[in-house]
């Protein structure tokens, strides 16, 4: 398995893209290797062509808040590259507020608001107890990324 520059470099030689440029970050999604290798597999298949954050994680961890145009490489569940995104849109909200129509484009579980509302909660309550921090479904507020695969060519 390459490394994650050597994957990214193939990347960006078979797209033709810039030399130059830099991925944002080289993450896996979930909180188990299980659930990093579904995610990585929902994505490289096209059903999960979004994420949710928390927000305050951001503000706690003083990191910078995603930015419509960032690349990222997908790990996998064994930190082995898989894909490269594109960052399409982003935008922060109530988790509350969060529809049906966002719970689908995240493509988990069955696909329902109510599977995305009790699979986050309690994957936010742990993260956000890890740093320190409360969370709540009422008032916590979620950022929301809305993203397409780069690499590889899938169809």
């Amino acid at each position: 398995m390459p490394t994650i520059d050597e994957f990214f470099a193939t990347a960006k030689a078979e797209l033709a893209l810039d030399p130059a440029l830099t991925y944002r970050q080289a993450q896996s999604f979930g909180d188990s290797p299980t659930l990093a290798d579904t995610i990585a597999d929902l994505i490289l298949s096209g059903q999960k062509t979004a994420t949710a954050s928390g927000f305050e994680l951001y503000v706690h961890d003083h990191q910078p808040m995603p930015q419509v145009g960032d690349v990222n490489v997908v790990l996998n569940g064994q930190d082995e590259p898989v894909a490269v995104t594109y960052l399409e849109d982003t935008f922060i909200q109530p988790f509350a507020s969060v529809d049906a129509q966002q719970a689908r484009l995240e493509g988990e579980g069955d696909l329902s608001l109510a599977y995305w509302q009790a699979e986050h909660a309690r994957f936010f309550k742990a993260a956000y107890a890890d740093a320190g921090l409360t969370f709540d479904p009422s008032s916590s507020m979620v950022v929301i990324e809305c993203f397409r695969v780069l690499y590889p060519f899938t169809n």
